[in-house]
């Protein structure tokens, strides 16, 4: 994998602070100059509002100010000014810069005892990556140093900032790079979970390729024998993302919810057992016939307490991909075979 820098860490060799206060007081915006670009003076006043938002902060209680309220940042803008900080002079990265983009950047936790938390995502396969490192602050100097250990293609760093804002919404950091330019850069709220859900895609998406193209043949003749559930995924109303992974690769995402395996017989008979997380339910087994429509690519399974239609999108031998509408929701079932 390609070597990759945190894209903040990376601009910075030597922070320094400035004095915010003489350049420009908070809550004062300075009129747009006419020369630079409307995007620079619109991400500048966009910077200038976080700062004002976070500027006055405790400094000796940053420890628990900059847990946020959820408890992870990630990256959001990167900015670049002239010496005084009054005119954006380049906008390495806009704000919200990544909503949309398959690149994800990495996420961070500053933890109680100095200790910082990173991850990071895969974008060959969806892994997520964890790094421990340390964090500290020095409420005379308003600096704030960071060490993380390399991981996942990510080097190591050692970086020290200016905190200039901290608030909920926001963190801004300043310094001046090892060429001289003065910088700052914001990191907004972020969700680990959201990170999960990224990497789901990524490993399902790839699975997925790797079982379409198959015969209806094969399906058909292979179908017979056991099959566990592995993966029960629910979609977006277009099939594009999963939005709720109750289970991945043999791994539950969520309390209470029932899983079923299925055995498949030779002359179209079969057997399902429903097993539910909670103790105080019994497993339970349904009959059914099964039938396969290799036009329709339909799976049909019926009984008396027990119908189903699914729509086949994968095979691939040791599993198959079965996908159907319940309760408005689009779900996909991945099963594997069953091994004694």
């Amino acid at each position: 994998m390609k070597t990759k820098v945190f894209i903040f860490f990376a601009l910075v060799f030597a922070a320094v602070s400035c004095n915010y206060e003489e350049s420009h007081p908070v809550g004062k915006t300075p009129a747009a100059d006419q020369n630079q670009p409307v995007a620079y003076n619109e991400a500048y006043a966009a910077m200038q509002l976080l700062i004002g938002q976070g500027y006055g902060y405790d400094i000796m209680d940053v420890e628990t100010l900059i847990a946020g309220k959820e408890g992870y940042w990630q990256l959001d803008a990167v900015l670049g000014y002239d010496s005084d900080f009054k005119n954006v002079m380049s906008v390495y990265r806009d704000f919200d810069a990544a909503a949309g983009q398959d690149y994800e950047e990495p996420i961070f936790a500053f933890g109680g005892q100095n200790i910082m938390f990173c991850y990071d995502i895969s974008p060959d396969d969806g892994r997520i990556a964890e790094q421990s490192g340390t964090w500290s602050f020095d409420p005379r100097t308003l600096k704030l140093a960071v060490s993380v250990p390399g991981f996942s293609g990510n080097e190591a760093v050692e970086s020290e900032f200016t905190l200039l804002s901290l608030s909920e919404e926001a963190i801004v950091l300043e310094w001046t790079a090892d060429g001289g330019e003065a910088m700052r850069a914001s990191l907004r709220p972020a969700s680990l979970n959201c990170m999960k859900v990224k990497g789901i895609n990524i490993a399902v998406d790839k699975f997925m390729t790797e079982c379409s193209g198959f015969s209806s043949e094969d399906m058909e003749r292979g179908l017979p024998g056991g099959w566990v559930m592995d993966s029960y995924l629910v979609y977006d109303e277009n099939w594009q993302k999963v939005v709720k992974p109750y289970m991945v690769m043999g791994e539950s995402y969520a309390e209470g919810t029932s899983y079923f395996s299925y055995a498949f017989a030779d002359d179209g008979t079969g057997m399902v057992y429903l097993k539910h997380n909670d103790p105080s339910e019994s497993s339970e087994t349904f009959g059914f016939h099964w039938n396969y429509d290799s036009e329709k690519i339909k799976l049909v399974l019926s009984g008396e307490q027990f119908n189903v239609k699914y729509a086949v999108s994968g095979y691939c031998g040791e599993y198959v991909v079965l996908d159907n509408v319940s309760m408005d929701e689009n779900i996909r079932l991945i099963f594997r075979r069953k091994t004694e």
